[in-house]
């Protein structure tokens, strides 16, 4: 999909991406602020910088599970976006990619991603960031912190210096699966402590990403969204009913 080919199409309210599609390039859809939604299909590996940036109605993001790498400004002043999911394939987040979201108040990732660009979540005041891991293991992802002379700085450092909230999962041990197991039938109670949490969103990631095993009704309770077996949308999914979105 070429450069700014959509530029400031104000008037541009939905898009519905074809299977030849594999990239979204430089200020696609900037300055698109009627687009409301995007859903990123499967075959889609790269976004590049400033995609959406300016998209300011764009309130739902949905990316697909072979998305690598997103690039410097891509939803840069995307002021309505309150929360995305980064799926299991992304292992890199450029400068400034959040920069400005003044609405986010939540981030899912996994350990698949391994930097975060210079400004990645500035501006992103009420932000909370949701670890499929352990904080060890949110600590080796490095954050630029002065593009010209290549330096960094961990994770762990760039949110607490930016007041942003981080949790983790605390049943996290290393080179062993998770088991979770609910005997509930509350849709979303995948831990099976009788409520729906933002520890029910990380369980559905790690089971993603092969990290978990479900047991009793924890695979059905985590089928949000209508597919077959859990995804990252489902995750997504529990977080908007955490917050009341749902």
């Amino acid at each position: 999909m070429g450069t700014f080919v959509f530029e400031g199409c104000s008037s541009l309210t939905n898009v519905t991406f074809g299977d030849r599609i594999t990239s979204i390039n430089i200020g696609t859809f900037q300055n698109c602020t009627s687009l409301t939604s995007i859903n990123i299909p499967n075959v889609v590996t790269s976004i590049s910088g400033k995609a959406f940036e300016g998209c300011t109605n764009l309130k739902n993001v949905t990316l697909g599970n072979n998305v690598t790498s997103i690039g410097g400004g891509s939803f840069t002043g995307c002021t309505s976006l309150k929360n995305i999911t980064i799926p299991n394939s992304v292992t890199s987040i450029g400068m400034d990619a959040f920069k400005d979201c003044t609405s986010l108040n939540s981030v899912m990732m996994t350990t698949s991603v391994t930097s975060w660009g210079y400004g990645v979540f500035e501006n992103c005041s009420n932000l909370e960031i949701y670890y499929a891991e352990s904080k060890e293991q949110f600590s080796k992802i490095k954050v630029g912190i002065d593009f010209w002379n290549n330096k960094t700085e961990s994770a762990i450092d760039y949110c607490t210096k930016n007041n942003i909230i981080m949790h983790f999962d605390s049943n996290v041990a290393t080179n062993q699966n998770v088991i979770y197991k609910s005997e509930t039938d509350i849709l979303g109670d995948v831990d099976g402590d009788g409520k729906v949490s933002a520890r029910d969103a990380t369980a559905i990631l790690k089971y993603v990403v092969g990290l978990a095993e479900f047991e009793g009704n924890s695979l059905k309770n985590a089928l949000l969204t209508g597919g077959k077996t859990p995804s990252a949308r489902d995750a997504t999914q529990v977080l908007k009913m955490v917050v009341g979105l749902a």
